[in-house]
């Protein structure tokens, strides 16, 4: 907890709270979040430390640009081997494979 740091929340609650950069928060927003910290302190005893820590940085989903990862075909034939791997062991140790009514699949054993 002594990570966080201020800016650190300004930038989680401004998103959180209005889905915005901390920047463009207008005068009463700004106010709004004034008032979170008061409540936080006054009745959690959540005192914030002043300043920016770059240890934690917020995952803004809808404001932050997105990691792309490309894989190549081999990845995903890699995986599918893999699975079918997984299968056939679980089969030859006596698991049968089954599904409930509303679509899970498990894999049970008799003891």
């Amino acid at each position: 907890v002594n990570t966080y740091r201020r800016d650190n929340l300004d930038d989680f609650l401004s998103w959180a709270f209005f889905c915005k950069h901390r920047d463009q928060l207008s005068d009463w927003e700004v106010e709004e979040l004034h008032k979170c910290y008061k409540v936080m302190k006054d009745d959690l005893n959540f005192d914030i430390l002043p300043g920016k820590s770059d240890a934690i940085t917020p995952l803004r989903l809808n404001l932050d640009e997105p990691l792309i990862l490309f894989r190549p075909l081999v990845f995903y034939g890699f995986v599918y081997c893999f699975k079918a791997l997984a299968w056939s062991v679980l089969l030859f140790c006596g698991f049968r494979r089954y599904r409930s009514s509303n679509g899970l699949t498990y894999w049970f054993r008799d003891g």
